[in-house]
């Protein structure tokens, strides 16, 4: 019998492109123009269709091949590309802290590298005062501890913050090399190494200081750490991920949830299909367990000792005090709340920065603040170019097993719960850069298979 889902392949794989042509379309018309994006569109058809009868594709395929045998020397040698390009890419910028959220980062990694987690309040409040640093009941910040706990890493080493977010960066790269290839081949994890790096967010925040790289690092290390295990099952792995999911969890816990969550339940449905899976599950949930509680336990004793509740964090007591209104959930927009802070910087910011995002996040305006504003801020943040867009509902069809759906599936929960999030800022966005280029590459490689040829060896060059 032949397989329905081959039969069907072809009509399937051309209504998902039609719509993400529609969806490119959409999204970005107002730069390109209507009539600009149907030419574009025609002339890369043409492209790739002169390409695919002129190019053999030989040497291409003696590249893959070359890669194919040599994974660890690879990985090693696209960390250290990386890291150049991020160097080289960001060598005409001044290194030095430029926003608040950078001076805060610093602060308190230098506390943390003197062994403090926090200090103790200062006499002349109003005098020190500034965004985002808690002056009551002790001398802290708002953000959590886990990339600041890095970054007191390379104090100690005397290694400058934003070379620590060079090395976090390139780590990422290497790591997203390994996950694609793993999903797909390798060859595709030379192409999604490329697509990564050229994400506008990922680069500037490669030499910036801030968590999303870090974020981002722990969530790959998570699914390296997973798709391993389904391996060999090995402590290790186990270990590896409650490292990165407890650090995580203390550096931007909505992000590991992302990541965590879909990697917990994939693998628990693939234990109850496979005998003897679920006794080393749980044994490698009880690893993971265990050193994720040395992290947990440092975010709750800086509750404790900030706001006086052990599951009250730093970074909601601030917000209430100092950025009302900019929380979880879709509060109405309450004009007579205001900052406890006297200083003019904070009253400023809150009423010129925090007002028009709690003003628009109100219940009846959800769905516009989505359709208009959210996801097209991601989808521009983090797709390298627009037109890609045309590749991502046929990803979906390239969702065949679990791997690839716990890999993809962390976009769409991210826009779900920060969707209950006051703020949403195109740098958020960036964590989930490799799971939308793994749904591209998945499109792409659906074309292959649809389509077989030479299609994709041109693809590679043109896109």
């Amino acid at each position: 019998m032949s397989d329905p889902r081959r039969r069907f392949r072809p009509w399937l794989t051309s209504l998902a492109l039609g719509f993400g042509a529609l969806l490119w379309i959409w999204e970005d018309h107002a730069a390109v123009g209507f009539s600009n994006q149907w030419i574009l569109l025609a002339t890369l058809l043409a492209i790739t269709a002169i390409g695919a009868i002129l190019s053999g594709g030989r040497q291409i395929d003696r590249v893959w091949h070359y890669i194919d045998r040599r994974q660890t020397g690879m990985v090693l040698l696209i960390v250290v590309a990386a890291a150049s390009y991020f160097i080289a890419t960001g060598r005409f910028r001044a290194h030095v802290p430029r926003y608040h959220d950078e001076f805060v980062y610093l602060t308190h990694a230098r506390m943390l590298a003197r062994g403090r987690l926090w200090m103790r309040a200062h006499v002349l409040v109003d005098f020190f005062d500034s965004e985002y640093l808690l002056m009551q009941p002790v001398y802290s910040v708002q953000t959590w501890p886990g990339y600041a706990m890095i970054v007191a890493l390379g104090i100690w080493l005397h290694i400058p913050a934003w070379i620590v977010s060079v090395i976090i960066s390139a780590g990422v790269v290497g790591l997203f090399f390994l996950i694609v290839s793993d999903l797909m081949g390798r060859k595709w994890g030379f192409l999604a190494v490329l697509f990564l790096i050229a994400v506008d967010p990922f680069r500037h925040q490669s030499v910036s200081i801030g968590a999303f790289g870090a974020s981002l690092l722990f969530g790959m290390l998570m699914i390296v750490a997973w798709l391993k295990w389904r391996i060999c099952a090995k402590t290790k792995w186990g270990l590896l991920f409650g490292m990165a999911a407890g650090w995580g969890a203390i550096t931007r816990p909505i992000d590991a949830i992302c990541f965590a969550l879909p990697i917990c339940i994939a693998a628990v449905i693939e234990s109850l299909r496979i005998a003897g899976q679920t006794k080393k599950l749980l044994a490698a949930a009880l690893w993971a367990l265990l050193v994720a509680l040395p992290f947990l336990t440092i975010q709750l004793i800086l509750d404790e000792r900030i706001t006086g509740h052990w599951y009250q964090t730093q970074y909601l007591y601030y917000n209430r005090r100092d950025l009302p209104q900019e929380t979880f959930g879709f509060p109405k927009y309450d004009p007579s709340l205001l900052p406890q802070s006297h200083v003019l910087q904070k009253q400023i910011i809150y009423r010129d920065w925090a007002v028009p995002f709690v003003v628009r996040h109100q219940p009846g305006q959800a769905l516009n603040d989505w359709l208009y504003y959210r996801i097209p801020t991601a989808l521009s943040a983090i797709v390298p170019h627009p037109l890609l867009l045309v590749l991502l509902p046929v990803g979906f069809l390239g969702i065949t097993d679990l791997r690839r759906g716990a890999v993809s599936v962390e976009a769409p929960l991210f826009l779900v719960l920060y969707g209950f999030y006051t703020v949403f800022l195109p740098q958020y966005a960036m964590v989930i850069a490799p799971a939308l280029i793994v749904m591209l590459l998945l499109g792409a490689k659906e074309l292959q298979m649809t389509w077989p040829g030479k299609l994709t060896n041109i693809f590679l060059p043109v896109t």
